[in-house]
C-alpha cells in the first residue's frame, strides 16, 4: 500500500468513528461529573465550568466533523487538512481530561480516582 492509500484510509478511518470517540468521551465526562458533584474534592463551580467547556468542544468537535463529508476527503489537501484538525482535537481533548484529572489525583481517595 502506498503512502497516500494509507493516509486516505487513516483519514477515512478518523472521519468515521469521530463522533462515536466525542459522544463517548460525553458520556464518560458526564458520569465523572455526577461522581464528583456528591464529593468535597472540587467546587461545584469548577465542575460545570469544565462539564460546560467538555460539551462546547464536543459541540464544535462534532459539528466540523459534520461539514467535511466523507466524499470530500479523497483530495489529499483535504485528509492533510483533517489530520491536523484531528490532532488539535485530540490534544485539546487531552487538555480538558488533565485539568479534571491532576485536581482529583492530587487531592482525592481511591474511589473517585477510579471514577476518574
Amino acid at each position: 500500500m502506498d503512502r497516500q492509500a494509507l493516509q486516505r484510509e487513516q483519514v477515512l478511518s478518523l472521519h468515521d468513528g469521530h463522533v462515536l470517540v466525542a459522544l463517548g468521551n460525553l458520556g464518560g465526562a458526564a458520569s465523572g461529573l455526577l461522581i464528583l458533584l456528591n464529593s468535597p474534592l472540587l467546587s461545584s463551580t469548577y465542575l460545570i465550568a469544565w462539564f460546560a467547556a467538555f460539551t462546547l468542544h464536543t459541540v464544535v468537535s462534532v459539528a466540523c466533523r459534520m461539514r467535511l463529508r466523507r466524499e470530500d476527503l479523497v483530495e489529499p489537501g483535504r485528509q492533510r487538512q483533517w489530520l491536523r484538525l484531528s490532532v488539535r482535537t485530540m490534544g485539546s481533548l487531552g487538555l480538558l481530561w488533565a485539568a479534571l484529572f491532576v485536581p482529583v489525583m492530587l487531592n482525592s481517595p481511591q474511589a473517585y480516582q477510579f471514577a476518574v
